[in-house]
């Protein structure tokens, strides 16, 4: 198995990180270094999780944009675009399993790449507004799907 090394290196985003707060930047690129590992250093772990929280708004239109552009790599490889149904319903359940693995108890003790601060916060979010979240995916993707811009259209 391949070791993950951080190693220095430079870019346009990262200089200008630096610049604007050599803090940020630590924090950015050091600070949470192995804060995916179960036996990472608690600080390191905490910086790893609330980098990756993301509120709920967030995290539905990135649901949308990944289901999408997952439609445009496989018609770049030659693979049919699923019937619209059936994106929905893939998007859906990685989006149960994404909710229940954030509302465990204590993030700070998951391996997972979500957070959701609603959850991280007890930010209070009724049932009626989870659904809503989702039909507004669906909605996007049938509608994304259904335009005559669509890549399935």
């Amino acid at each position: 198995m391949t070791t993950l090394k951080n190693e220095f290196s430079w870019s346009k985003t990262r200089d200008e990180i630096f610049k604007a707060c050599p803090r940020q930047y630590w924090f950015a690129y050091y600070g949470l270094w192995n804060g995916w590992l179960k036996d990472a250093p608690e600080r390191s772990r905490q910086i790893y999780v609330l980098k990756n929280l993301k509120n709920r708004q967030a995290w539905t239109g990135e649901k949308v944009h990944n289901s999408i552009h997952r439609s445009i790599s496989n018609i770049r490889r030659g693979i049919n675009v699923l019937p619209v149904e059936e994106i929905i319903s893939i998007t859906l359940n990685q989006m149960r399993s994404e909710f229940r693995s954030s509302t465990i108890e204590n993030l700070l003790e998951k391996t997972q790449n979500l957070g959701l601060f609603e959850h991280e916060y007890g930010i209070e979010v009724t049932d009626q507004q989870w659904k809503e979240m989702a039909q507004n995916v669906e909605t996007c993707l049938k509608n994304f799907y259904a335009s005559r811009t669509s890549i399935a259209g």
